[in-house]
């Protein structure tokens, strides 16, 4: 496991890098305007995304890393349900693109984005997923960023050759971008470890843990972008431009623990029921680091926030004090992640996505509430009630489970020795 952390963390690091380049030079070009319709764009596609493949890809996750031999047939599903679903979702947004958006936001790069993210950007999860079941951690991290960076080269060709970056033309490149590291990949996992069984069918099993997995996740990234969507669609503005580019940041930040995260994914799920206690103790030991690192990160941030500000030029004048009001929120959204795994691990996928879709439906309406009254501070507001009501119903759902397992520990060596 510490090999595999070693390797997420690293790969990590190098990906929010490029992040942080990509980002800074595409907020600089597109403006607070632009570059804020741009993220609230893409906050939609990941909204929709784990319902584009139904969830199929932690189901791969999950199986796989307890059976290989379920690989091929796992791999073809999830590649064939992806496609199907999200053509499907993507007819269904044009349809209600005026619900979504204001009616001055145009279709074009709405398609192309959710081209990107559903299918290809899709694609690219579900081939990480199948070799982080595999343990092949490196090759997870080297994709990972390899996506980043051919978004980086893509912001580079055209801020270097002088064309001028609107929201299609940026667009259109990220599309491309991305298209090209989900063929790479998907090329890389057919020759290294085998072909896919391409399928457009389910067991009723795989598709009721499926959409389990989806609503959780899709719960997640509802309660982690719905205020991109409602601000955008009710209250935009150049401030809340702003705000999505101290998001932006604030998701490279989160990248070393979101890394954590995965990399022990694998050790959580071998550990299964019988290894909640030893899962639980784990999760505990990792934790309070996730906290100690955003207090480092917070410090050195005050030392860079003036040049990051002068980077980004002044349309983006008050970022600092959005990162720094936000920062704290990734030490409740660690915490609850790797909890959230621990539940899945157990086969408590029903409680987690109860506990997803509840906190995402609390979002929501407290989100409408306050954006419409306060504006940018009511959605960081919003965020931290949800956040810390999240947190602490699954703390008290992992410390009712470990208690019981306890008692039932004890119960059995007292059998024993009678």
């Amino acid at each position: 496991m510490i090999k595999n952390s070693i390797w997420m963390i690293s790969g990590n690091m190098l990906r929010a890098a490029f992040q942080l380049l990509y980002f800074l030079l595409l907020a600089k070009s597109l403006g607070s305007y632009d570059y804020g319709l741009f993220v609230a764009m893409v906050a939609l596609a990941t909204i929709l995304s784990p319902i584009s493949s139904v969830g199929f890809g932690s189901v791969l996750l999950r199986e796989v890393s307890k059976n290989r031999n379920t690989f091929n047939e796992l791999w073809g599903k999830s590649i064939g349900i992806t496609i199907i679903a999200s053509v499907f979702i993507i007819m269904l947004v044009l349809i209600f693109k005026n619900f979504l958006f204001n009616s001055s936001t145009p279709y074009a790069p709405i398609v192309v984005i959710l081209f990107s993210e559903l299918i290809f950007s899709k694609l690219i999860e579900i081939n990480l997923q199948a070799l982080q079941a595999f343990e092949k951690m490196k090759m997870v991290a080297l994709f990972q960023s390899s996506l980043t960076f051919s978004r980086l080269i893509g912001v580079l060709i055209i801020y270097i050759s002088g064309v001028e970056i609107n929201l299609f033309v940026w667009s259109a490149v990220y599309m491309i971008a991305t298209l090209a590291i989900s063929i790479i990949s998907t090329k890389y996992l057919f020759s290294s470890i085998g072909r896919a069984d391409l399928r457009f069918d389910a067991k009723i099993s795989e598709l009721k843990d499926g959409i389990y997995f989806a609503l959780g996740i899709g719960s997640q990234s509802l309660t982690l972008d719905i205020d991109k969507i409602i601000l955008s669609k009710v209250a935009y503005s150049e401030a809340v431009g702003i705000y999505f580019a101290a998001a932006r940041i604030i998701d490279v930040i989160y990248t070393p623990i979101r890394s954590v995260i995965s990399a022990i994914n694998p050790t959580l799920y071998k550990n299964g029921i019988p290894g909640a206690i030893n899962s639980i103790t784990l999760a505990a030991k990792i934790i309070p680091m996730f906290g100690l690192y955003i207090a480092i990160v917070t410090l050195v941030f005050f030392f860079m926030k003036t040049v990051i500000i002068k980077i980004l030029g002044e349309s983006f004048e008050g970022a600092d004090i959005y990162i720094i009001q936000l920062l704290p929120i990734l030490f409740f959204r660690g915490a609850f992640y790797i909890l959230a795994d621990i539940l899945s691990s157990i086969d408590k996928n029903l409680l987690r996505t109860t506990i997803q879709i509840c906190t995402a439906i609390l979002t929501t309406f407290i989100s409408l509430y306050l954006v419409k009254n306060n504006g940018v501070q009511g959605a960081i507001t919003g965020v931290y009630v949800t956040s810390f009501i999240a947190l602490a119903v699954i703390v008290c759902m992992i410390v009712f489970i470990g208690n019981r397992e306890n008692r039932s520990k004890i119960a059995k060596q007292t059998d024993t020795h009678e």
